[in-house]
């Protein structure tokens, strides 16, 4: 029987390696290839059912649903691709529901820092406001 803790930080290293190449893909070509989100989402779907029975499976769902939404209410769709979309789709699958928001509301605030430092080097923060 594997542990929680085992399970939990293969989801952990599972999400960091698709986000990684999720952010790589993207700076070079300015997406995020189809053949990388649903990969990761089956495989994700694939592990929470296999060491969690349906319970896993609901979870995964779950977590495919809410981390996607949650993305959506911080953009109201601007900003988004369907990129961005299927990619927290895949990662709400590795985290389930919970994590999945807050990793979501985390990106969001770090993008949003990111944007204010961009702007601030050069030169246009209080332009832009």
């Amino acid at each position: 029987m594997m542990r929680p803790t085992t399970f939990e930080t293969m989801c952990a290293v599972s999400t960091a390696i698709v986000v990684v190449v999720a952010i790589v893909t993207d700076l070079r070509s300015r997406r995020i290839p189809n053949v990388l989100t649903f990969t990761a989402f089956g495989i994700a779907l694939l592990m929470r059912t296999i060491f969690q029975g349906w319970l896993g499976l609901g979870i995964a769902l779950s977590g495919a649903l809410v981390a996607p939404g949650v993305l959506l209410l911080i953009h109201l769709g601007r900003g988004l691709g369907m990129g961005d979309v299927k990619l927290a789709m895949a990662v709400g699958a590795f985290l389930g529901p919970l994590l999945a928001a807050i990793s979501m509301l985390c990106a969001a605030v770090a993008g949003g820092l990111i944007a204010i430092g961009l702007l601030m080097r050069r030169g246009q923060l209080f332009s832009e406001m």
